[in-house]
């Protein structure tokens, strides 16, 4: 929450856990941290990232600040989503730990990043799309922007056709 009260002092008070509409806030992770499948202890629960979130218009709404939704896709501070792997007891004040990492290439900043991104790698579409524990929906974006099968035809710079 710092980060927004620094981006937006006359809004500070704004700024306090839930105010996104979170079910759990954190201090001391951010998508600069955290990566695309890391599994984490929340309380008693396992949960694994799957996502970063996708704000909307209603989040310009909720704050009064009609750039909110720009700075959230800009900053790729959005937040993320997390499976439940294994049901537990969570409260306020539980630690909230790093278990395992799988893909350390994709910090949630560039996940998030790749995500609002028109002009993503055609590379990186493609693997993003092909990620199993990456939400359906998120792999079905990235799919849009790497047509199964593209190729670059590269024949006429390398035959001289």
């Amino acid at each position: 929450m710092d980060f927004w009260r620094q981006m937006f002092p006359n809004h500070g008070g704004h700024f306090v856990p839930g105010c996104f509409g979170e079910n759990i806030s954190t201090a001391g992770f951010h998508e600069d941290d955290l990566c695309r499948g890391d599994i984490l202890s929340l309380g008693t629960a396992r949960v694994r990232i799957c996502q970063g979130r996708q704000p909307c218009w209603k989040l310009n709404e909720h704050t009064g600040i009609t750039e909110m939704v720009a700075k959230f896709e800009k900053t790729a501070r959005t937040g993320w989503y997390c499976r439940v792997l294994d049901n537990g007891v969570v409260a306020a004040g539980d630690d909230m730990k790093l278990l395992d990492r799988s893909h350390p290439q994709w910090l949630l900043t560039r996940l998030i990043k790749a995500r609002f991104d028109p002009n993503l790698a055609i590379g990186d579409a493609l693997e993003l799309s092909q990620i199993s524990t990456l939400s359906a929906s998120w792999r079905q974006a990235f799919g849009k922007k790497s047509p199964s099968g593209f190729a670059k035809n590269t024949d006429s710079r390398l035959l001289g056709v």
